[in-house]
C-alpha cells in the first residue's frame, strides 16, 4: 500500500508540475497579447494622427485650388479689360 501511495503522490507531483508549466505558458501568451494590444493601440493613435494631418493638408490644398481659380478669373478679367481698352483706341 505504501508503494501505491508513493506512486499516487508522484503522479500528483507530475500533474502539478505539468499544470504549472501550462499556466506559465498561458501567462506568457497573456503578456504577449498585452504587448500586442499596446502596440496596436499606439498604431491606431498614429493612424488617427495621420488622418487628422491628411484632412488638414486636404483643406490647404482645397484653399490653394480656390485661390488659383480666383487668380485665373481675375487674370481673365484683366485680359478682357485690356482688350476692351485696345479696341476703344
Amino acid at each position: 500500500m505504501e508503494h501505491e501511495l508513493k506512486n499516487e503522490v508522484e503522479l500528483f507531483r507530475n500533474y502539478n508540475e505539468s499544470q504549472e508549466r501550462f499556466i506559465n505558458v498561458l501567462l506568457k501568451h497573456v503578456d504577449q497579447n498585452a504587448c500586442d494590444i499596446r502596440r496596436l493601440s499606439e498604431s491606431c493613435s498614429q493612424v488617427e494622427d495621420l488622418d487628422i494631418e491628411v484632412k488638414a493638408c486636404q483643406e490647404r490644398v482645397n484653399h490653394t485650388m480656390d485661390m488659383i481659380e480666383e487668380l485665373k478669373a481675375k487674370r481673365s478679367m484683366d485680359i478682357l479689360d485690356k482688350l476692351r481698352e485696345e479696341n476703344k483706341e
